[in-house]
């Protein structure tokens, strides 16, 4: 499996706006087999930790994608990642672990209402219906659950709610058991929307310590490639994904999420400074 990572420009890139960027690095397994992987590893990531890294990114190739020697699917409770867990933990590094999808790729492509319709439409690669092969979101969920239990001294932000955000009460339920948990919001508010109203506001408010605000914006093109009129409509995107995400989460108003209605969840302001800023400030302290 060919990789190229682009640690260099991110080091540059944040050299540029140190203010607004910090830098995460990333682990995806291949190659775990050598019996120097997990030295390797290490000493990558050290490197990269001096470099400005504060935390390591898990992707969904752990479950998913990456398989080793024997062909099997690497998930990310494997013992073989253990000594790489014993050393974040020992210098402190948090881990934000994408594991899993929405529970909807395991199941028929059939509703275009579906919030992930249109994006497993597109990447047709992670529709794990269409492949048989891909290990059940039931084996993937309790690796990941194994996993945090195993390192419970190590800081975890599970990315996407944990890839449970079809159900608040699955959260809970990990949130309740695994103290060194915590969930973030990006690209998932269109699942919540299409629960019940009360129970997510009671899921913020019981929880309020331990969610933070997050979404998949990005633009891999540098902006001095872009006309100005490319610049603008990014903007103007942004600008509305933001306010649908404000309008949801901060005020009580009929609001469509991900192409389905429903009404705000009116939080408090303390809990929605929480979510939006006070929650990472408090993670990285």
């Amino acid at each position: 499996i060919g990789v190229n990572r682009s640690w260099g420009e991110y080091v540059a890139h944040t050299k540029v706006q140190p203010d607004m960027f910090f830098l995460c690095s990333s682990l995806i397994g291949v190659d775990i087999d050598k019996p120097d992987f997990a030295k390797k590893v290490i000493t990558r990531l050290e490197q990269e930790i001096l470099s400005g890294a504060r935390m390591v990114k898990v992707w969904k190739n752990f479950g998913m994608v990456t398989k080793d020697a024997s062909g099997n699917f690497i998930q990310i409770d494997d013992a073989r990642l253990q000594p790489i867990w014993d050393f974040l933990r020992a210098r402190h590094i948090p881990v934000m672990a994408h594991i899993g999808e929405p529970i909807q790729a395991w199941r028929p492509l059939d509703d275009p209402n579906n919030p992930h319709y249109g994006y497993y439409t597109d990447h047709p690669e992670y529709h794990a219906f269409k492949h048989p092969e891909i290990p059940t979101y039931e084996t993937i969920m309790n690796a990941r659950d194994q996993w945090i239990q195993k390192n419970s001294d190590l800081e975890i932000i599970c990315a996407h709610i944990g890839s449970m955000s079809h159900s608040v009460d699955m959260v809970a339920e990990r949130l309740d058991k695994y103290p060194n948990m915590q969930v973030e919001l990006a690209e998932r508010l269109g699942d919540l929307a299409r629960q019940d109203t009360q129970k997510v506001r009671d899921f913020f408010i019981k929880y309020q310590d331990r969610i933070l605000f997050g979404t998949d914006s990005g633009n891999w093109k540098p902006s001095s490639t872009l006309t100005q009129e490319a610049l603008v409509a990014e903007e103007a995107e942004l600008n509305q994904r933001y306010m649908t995400s404000w309008n949801y989460l901060a005020t009580t108003n009929p609001v469509t999420v991900r192409g389905h209605k429903t009404t705000g969840l009116g939080l408090p302001l303390d809990v929605l400074k929480k979510v939006y800023a006070q929650n990472f400030i408090t993670f990285f302290e």
